[in-house]
């Protein structure tokens, strides 16, 4: 006869014992030859692992290519316990810490273990957005002016700074420099999904005669 706490344990048979409870187990055995002849066996104590609630919450569910999203769970101080992230239910080599910096598109859970008790957390998933491709041509006009072309792709709005404190909204502007020097021309190029991209280019404005050595001095510099 099995016990429990010093009570019959009823979910038992003569040989077994299904547990899913703490507590004190112990086993009365009597002889079939004589019912007055009876031995306890040695207790065992079972105890349960109290596994903690595991949720995750990002800030937003996608994200611009330069952007990273902070998968964060609610465990905080979880010593003794082993941790693990998946992506698409593989795991993350390294990937042991509370939360977890995504830079890709997937589907990402979590998994606490201990003495080979196991426990997952909701999944959360996150895309990374495609952003456009910002870039343009350029051509002097005159001494002082400049034809731009834009060239992007993946983008509906723009915004131009032509370096010398005058924007434009325009797809394809042309601007007039009122002085000579060293110019920063930078397109910023932005989609629907609110992810945007920005090239810089550099243009030498001087005397007409100098219009070969500005084609020659033009720097590009992508974000």
């Amino acid at each position: 006869v099995w016990y429990k706490n010093n009570e019959v344990f009823e979910f038992a048979d003569n040989y077994s014992a299904y547990i899913n409870a703490p507590g004190v187990y112990k086993v009365l055995a009597t002889s079939i030859a004589d019912p007055n002849c009876t031995a306890w066996s040695e207790e065992i104590t079972v105890t349960t692992i109290d596994f903690p609630t595991v949720e995750l919450s990002v800030p937003k569910t996608s994200f611009c290519p330069n952007e990273i999203v902070l998968i964060s769970s609610n465990l905080t101080d979880q010593s003794g316990w082993n941790i693990q992230w998946y992506k698409y239910d593989v795991q993350i080599d390294g990937a042991n810490d509370e939360n977890y910096d995504a830079n890709s598109t997937g589907n990402y859970r979590i998994e606490i273990s201990k003495n080979e008790c196991v426990r997952f957390s909701n999944f959360v998933y996150v895309k990374k957005l495609n952003a456009p491709d910002a870039n343009f041509d350029l051509s002097l006009v005159g001494a002082k002016g400049v034809n731009l072309t834009n060239t992007t792709t993946g983008a509906n709005s723009y915004t131009w700074n032509f370096g010398d404190g005058v924007n434009s909204k325009l797809s394809n502007p042309s601007h007039i420099y009122n002085v000579n020097g060293t110019y920063d021309i930078t397109l910023i190029a932005a989609s629907d999904n609110g992810c945007s991209d920005t090239i810089v280019k550099k243009i030498f404005i001087g005397s007409s005669a100098n219009n070969d050595l500005a084609e020659n001095y033009l720097e590009v510099y992508p974000n």
